[in-house]
């Protein structure tokens, strides 16, 4: 699963050309992407073209409220955003929320990901526009079920270390003492 705006910088043709062997032979292997953008059409040509249409799913947008459902319900969560002279992935809340709901992440290591992902064993952190590791380490996790379960669990302990609330409330009560 993914969850992203459907525009070029958010690399979900990276994200197909890496599925598309894994989805060939593993016909029960789908890919879901839930979000919508300008990028749709080309996405499902591209998807047809590499001989997958059939595995991948475009849910197109649901509210924030069922988010953390179809998150709940993926096995693997992809976000490979890549960066280009205009942008860069600046936090990545959508990693966050998928990790927050025991999903294991495979991620780019764009912009500010590695920012807001700084614990080893949380989540895979891949080279930016590198299909040969964004194809491994998605394949890792779908034939390891094991491995994908204590990813997931300590995705989700990370995030509540360190996102719940509570943390970043305390945070910034320290921050505004401290400079007082």
């Amino acid at each position: 699963l993914t969850v992203s705006r459907l525009v070029p910088e958010k690399g979900l043709l990276y994200i197909l050309e890496a599925l598309a062997p894994l989805l060939r032979s593993q016909p029960t292997l789908e890919f879901h992407v839930l979000g919508d953008g300008p990028m749709e059409s080309h996405l499902r040509r591209r998807a047809d073209q590499l001989d997958i249409g059939d595995s991948v799913a475009f849910l197109g947008t649901v509210t924030h409220e069922q988010v953390p459902k179809v998150l709940s319900d993926a096995d693997v969560f992809v976000n490979h955003a890549v960066g280009n002279s205009h942008w860069e992935e600046f936090f990545g809340v959508a990693n966050l929320e998928a990790m927050a709901c025991g999903v294991p992440p495979v991620v780019s290591d764009s912009g500010g990901i590695p920012y807001s992902i700084r614990r080893e064993g949380v989540a895979k952190v891949v080279t930016e526009r590198s299909v040969v590791d964004l194809r491994a380490a998605i394949r890792e996790l779908v034939e390891n079920p094991d491995e994908r379960e204590v990813l997931g669990e300590q995705a989700r302990d990370y995030v509540v270390d360190t996102y719940a609330i509570e943390r970043i409330g305390d945070r910034y009560h320290k921050l505004v003492t401290d400079e007082i």
